[in-house]
Order: C-alpha cells, then structure tokens, then sequence
C-alpha cells in the first residue's frame, strides 16, 4: 500500500460530506453528536468504532463495513509506516 491508495476514513468523511454539500456542523446536529466529536473523527483524532460506523450508515447510506475496513486499512498502513 502506498499513501496514495490510503485515506483516512475521516478524510473520506470530509470529502462525503463535501460533495454532498452538508456542512460540519449540521451533519453533527442530525445524527445527534457534538461538533467537535465530529471534528475529531474528521481529522484523525478519533478512529471510527462500530457506533459511530453504523451512525454514518443509517445518515449516509454507507455501509458500516466500509468505514470499519477503511479504518482498520489506515490503522495497518500507518502501523507499517511507523515500525
């Protein structure tokens, strides 16, 4: 894998979200969590766990196991890049 091939799934989310046209803080009001939670998974602060996958699955209509197979391949390249 090359870093190229890898995004964060918080970056994927921004970029979800942007092409959509819905704004941080709205996505945050309508599935219920505070701004800055968002913010957090959004800039890598905070990985995606199965509640917040199965969140962005219900609002966006992405599969849950995308987001965790997304994380879990991020998780594995960075691990690769830091040893």
């Amino acid at each position: 894998m090359t870093s190229k091939t890898v995004i964060s799934p918080g970056e994927r989310l921004r970029i979800e979200l942007k092409d959509r046209g819905i704004k941080q803080k709205d996505f945050a009001k309508k599935i219920d969590i505070p701004y800055t939670m968002l913010n957090k998974f959004i800039n890598g602060n905070r990985p995606v766990k199965a509640d917040f996958a199965l969140l962005l699955e219900k609002s966006l209509e992405i599969d849950a196991d995308y987001w965790l197979n997304l994380q879990a391949r991020y998780n594995l390249f960075r691990a690769r890049n830091n040893s």
